[in-house]
């Protein structure tokens, strides 16, 4: 189960976007408020990803490091959290994020997806800047 929350952030950071769709269930709610402001959304896994796809090329790398998993289950339902640290890289410049993931997962047939993600924004750190200019760097070079 904590291989799930792993395999999300080992995807991301390795562009493996089938990789990272194929952690979710077919519609994921995603809560960052504490980072991004506004609401918390349920989206199709495929839209999220692809959110995902339209800034993070544009960064030189990127790099999510979970602390160690926790996993809470009850039934078919399992929670799972952890601590991240999110660095995200531009020429010298970075951009960090800090805090804690709280995520849902599902036993969908053989395998856990995850179906919940909650982002606890504890500390930003850097060019708060970056993800705009990595987005117009990307959008620049297509």
């Amino acid at each position: 189960m904590a291989d799930a929350v792993i395999h999300i952030l080992w995807s991301v950071d390795h562009r493996e976007w089938q990789c990272a769709i194929s952690s979710f269930g077919p519609s994921v709610e995603v809560d960052c408020t504490s980072l991004s402001g506004g609401y918390p959304l349920i989206q199709r896994s495929d839209d999220l990803v692809s959110k995902w796809k339209k800034f993070l090329p544009g960064f030189d790398r990127t790099q999510h490091l979970a602390e160690p998993v926790l996993v809470k289950v009850e039934g078919n339902i399992v929670s799972a959290c952890c601590a991240i640290t999110a660095t995200h890289t531009l020429e010298k410049e970075r951009w960090i994020v800090r805090g804690h993931y709280k995520f849902g997962l599902e036993l969908k047939g053989q395998t856990w997806k995850i179906v919940r993600t909650k982002l606890e924004t504890a500390y930003i750190d850097g060019n708060t800047d970056l993800p705009g200019i990595a987005t117009e760097r990307l959008e620049a070079n297509q």
